[in-house]
């Protein structure tokens, strides 16, 4: 079984977080979706770069694991095959010297997301504080 600190330090815990946390963001997005054309161009970029994630680390995982595993993790950010103690350690065999650089990066990306997160949370908060919609103003006019 493997220490707690190196489930901590691992690959699938980091994968499973920035998982979680692209969900999030991917929600939060919906919610903002009638604001302007920078909103929309960064919705589209986050759904396209999500999803090259989320691939990558399908294609990661299913190198360790049963390909249809895989596919229930991914959705289900609660399954008890993310909590395997064996994942990270297969991970590290199969990646071998590249494994601290992988999880370098999905460390970056799982801060990132989580970042992005919080100051979306913090806009929509504001928006729906400061912003008054005229319920007759088909085109979102504010006051």
């Amino acid at each position: 079984m493997a220490d707690p600190v190196s489930l901590a330090l691992g690959i699938a815990p980091l994968a499973l977080s920035a998982v979680k946390g692209l969900k999030a963001v991917r929600s939060r997005l919906k919610t903002l979706h009638n604001h302007d054309r920078a909103l929309r161009r960064l919705r589209r970029s986050f759904t396209t770069q999500s999803h090259i994630f989320l691939d990558e680390c399908h294609l990661l995982l299913q190198q360790v694991a049963d390909p249809d595993d895989v596919v229930f993790m991914l959705e289900d950010g609660q399954s008890e095959l993310w909590s395997d103690p064996d994942l990270d350690k297969k991970l590290k065999e199969h990646l071998g010297s590249k494994y601290e650089a992988i999880r370098e990066t999905i460390e970056e990306i799982q801060n990132q997301v989580e970042s992005l997160d919080e100051e979306l949370n913090r806009t929509s908060h504001a928006a729906t504080r400061d912003v008054r919609v005229w319920p007759y103003c088909a085109t979102g006019c504010t006051a």
